[in-house]
Formats: C-alpha cells, sequence, structure tokens
C-alpha cells in the first residue's frame, strides 16, 4: 500500500469534522488540500461510502480516504479503475480494465478474489443480482459473478451470459430480479430469469435505435431509456412494445438523451439531460424546460437536506430555485468535468471529477485535492 502525505492550506479536514462552522462561508470559497507533486492529478470514475471511508475508483488504481489518510491498494498502475459496488454483505466489487476483483468486509488486499480470473476486460457497471450475485457491463457483452457460499448461481464460466462481442454500457434491475440491458452499438435487450437453464433474452425492436446512454425504472414498472438518436423511448414492463418520444416528450427537440436520473421528491418524477438543456418530467404529463443549459449533465443528487446538485462535464451546479448557481468557475478545467456525486452518513458531499476529489462538509467551505504521489 502507498500512502499520500498532504498538507492542508486553510482550516484542517478534521478540525471542521469536530468543530461545526456557525456561518455560510461565500458560496466561491475553496479550502486546498495539497498531495504531494503539483504535476501529477488523478482521474476520478466513481466513488462509494462504507462505514468507514471513501472508496475512489481512479485510473491509477483503488484509493480508501479515511478523512486524514488517503491509501492506494497494490493495484498495478496500468489497470484503471472504472466501476465500484458495495453488496448487502459489505463487500466490495472492483470492476477494472482488466477484470474483476472482490474485497470481503474485512478489505484486506491480501484476500481478495477474483470470482472470474480469465476475464480480462473493462467492467464498466456492476449491478446487483437479485440472488446475491453481480451482472457486470463489458466490453464483451454482460455477464454474472457470484462468490461461493451466497446461494446463488454459480460463476465459474467466463463466457458471456448474452450479446458476446457487444459493449454493455447500461444496467436496470427490475424487482422481480429481471434486466434490461442498454449497449453501444446493438441497441436495447430484455433478460428474463428462467426457473432452470440460461435466461431468456429478447431484443428490443430497431425503433429505440443502436446506442441506448441511459436507463431509469418508472414507478409503473415501466423502463425508460434514454437513446442516441430517436430520443426517449417508453418500454412496458413485459418488454412488448416500444414508444419513442411520446407526448409530452416530443417537446424535446433534441434527439440525443445523455442522461436519466430520479427526483425522490416526487413519486415517478425524473429529470431527462440532453446535450443542450435539462428537463424535469413528473407524471402523468408534466413536462419541464429547466432554467439550465448544460454540457452533459452526468448526475443530479438530493441530499439529505433536500438540496439539489447537478454534475456536469463544464462544472458542478447548485440548485437555487428557478435558477442552477455554477460553483467551480475559479477551478481548472478538469476539475469542472464532474463525473460522480454522493453525500455521505455525515453529511459530507463528496464530488469526483476528471482533476480530482472535492468535498465539502456541512455548512464547511469545499476542499479540492489538488494532486497526487506516491511517498
Amino acid at each position: 500500500m502507498t500512502r499520500f502525505l498532504f498538507f492542508v492550506a486553510g482550516l484542517s479536514f478534521l478540525l471542521m469534522m469536530a468543530v461545526p462552522l456557525q456561518a455560510q462561508p461565500p458560496a466561491e470559497e475553496w479550502q486546498t488540500v495539497r498531495f504531494g507533486d503539483e504535476t501529477e492529478t488523478p482521474v476520478i470514475n466513481q466513488i462509494v461510502v462504507d462505514g468507514a471511508a471513501l472508496w475512489i475508483a481512479a485510473h491509477d488504481g483503488l484509493w480508501r480516504f479515511d478523512g486524514r489518510d488517503a491509501v492506494r491498494w497494490d493495484t498495478d498502475e496500468s489497470n484503471h479503475i472504472l466501476s465500484l459496488l458495495i453488496d448487502k454483505e459489505d463487500r466490495l466489487w472492483i470492476g477494472t480494465t482488466l477484470g474483476l476483483i472482490v474485497l470481503d468486509a474485512d478489505r484486506d488486499w491480501s484476500k481478495r478474489i477474483e470470482p472470474l480470473p480469465q476475464l480480462r476486460e473493462p467492467i464498466w457497471v456492476i449491478r446487483p443480482a437479485l440472488d446475491g450475485g453481480v451482472w457486470l457491463g463489458s466490453d464483451n457483452g454482460l455477464h454474472y459473478a457470484a462468490l461461493p457460499g451466497d446461494g446463488a448461481a454459480s460463476s465459474e464460466s467466463t463466457a458471456p451470459i448474452a450479446l458476446a462481442d457487444e459493449a454493455v454500457q447500461a444496467l436496470a434491475r427490475t424487482p422481480s430480479g429481471d434486466l434490461w440491458i442498454g449497449t453501444r452499438d446493438r441497441g436495447l435487450f430484455f433478460l428474463q430469469q428462467a426457473e432452470a437453464g440460461r435466461p431468456q433474452i429478447t431484443e428490443i425492436g430497431p425503433e429505440v435505435g443502436a446506442r441506448i446512454n441511459a436507463l431509469f425504472l418508472g414507478q409503473e414498472g415501466e423502463l425508460w431509456a434514454g437513446t442516441e438518436e430517436n430520443g426517449l423511448c417508453m418500454l412496458p414492463g413485459d418488454a412488448s412494445s416500444a414508444i419513442c418520444s411520446p407526448p409530452p416528450f416530443d417537446e424535446i427537440e433534441q434527439p440525443t438523451i445523455t442522461g436519466l436520473f430520479p427526483d425522490s421528491s416526487t413519486p415517478g418524477a425524473f429529470w431527462i439531460a440532453t446535450p443542450d438543456r435539462l428537463w424535469h418530467y413528473a407524471p402523468p404529463a408534466n413536462l419541464i424546460a429547466a432554467d439550465l443549459r448544460p454540457t452533459d449533465v452526468r448526475t443530479i443528487v438530493e441530499d439529505g437536506e433536500g438540496q439539489l446538485w447537478a454534475g456536469t462535464t463544464s462544472g458542478l451546479l447548485k440548485r437555487r430555485p428557478p435558477a442552477w448557481e455554477p460553483l467551480l468557475a475559479d477551478l481548472d478545467r478538469a476539475k469542472q468535468d464532474v463525473r460522480a456525486i454522493l453525500e455521505d452518513n455525515q453529511g459530507v458531499l463528496w464530488v469526483s471529477t476528471g482533476g480530482g476529489l472535492l468535498w465539502q462538509t456541512p455548512g464547511g467551505p469545499w476542499q479540492t485535492v489538488e494532486a497526487l504521489e506516491s511517498a
């Protein structure tokens, strides 16, 4: 393992955690935590949190940050970490450019498990299966993995369950355990669990198009699919048909849907991102164009106080109705490329970017990782 050496400019992170601040700082006030060499900055793909620490998927490996020390697990630096999942048994599933790794609840790297040791390809997305295993979306189709003793189906084979040689980039599991699969070049598929033998997979008609960018399960069991060329498509839970850009979604002139994000404040509501606009939909037919013209919204998160945050390729935005306030205007361009937002159980907001990690404690100033260096 490798430990960072870091220095705090301004208030330290630990002091902020221990002593509540009395006043809200200005919106553009940033505190800097500097990690070693200023010339090297991590690209962070995803962040997840367990009861003790933040886990960071970066281009130079897997990192653990406990609020004081940042530690890199001994992964090959050429093996980029692409995706993470903490399952109900508190195990950490790690998708890399070279396959899949699992850490048990004790997070002992020396006891790491490779459920599919012959699978040596990028794992872009990991989703929990109903039986305790996981579904994996890779450059070579859909895979399934499970650990011995889970009571789950065997995962000894590294052959894809379906869609060999196709890039799977979006997955959505139904409450019954069936799976919607969005691919990069072959469209949309529906996998139904079989009582015995391999699952049955159905290819959805060509009306949804070849590239599926996002999937969202609706309140009534329907699927919403954001496509590259055919707008927003809706499919009933039995996958019997597909309707693309039905009213009121025909008001969205842009045919490319880049993201779909739930709105937890309203049952059945969700946000719709296009390359040039953000929209909000609430059942049964209320579609509103938001006062925001972003460049590719990647995520929208509501924190524990009901505050909305949007991460885009051009910055972090805070919702101040009726507008969205940009927060990263004074940072370099890489840190304006927001890839994920997460709130931990202490109310700390974490933001992963193309230029490192940002965070804010409740009522405190923002902090940013400026650079990284192995010690």
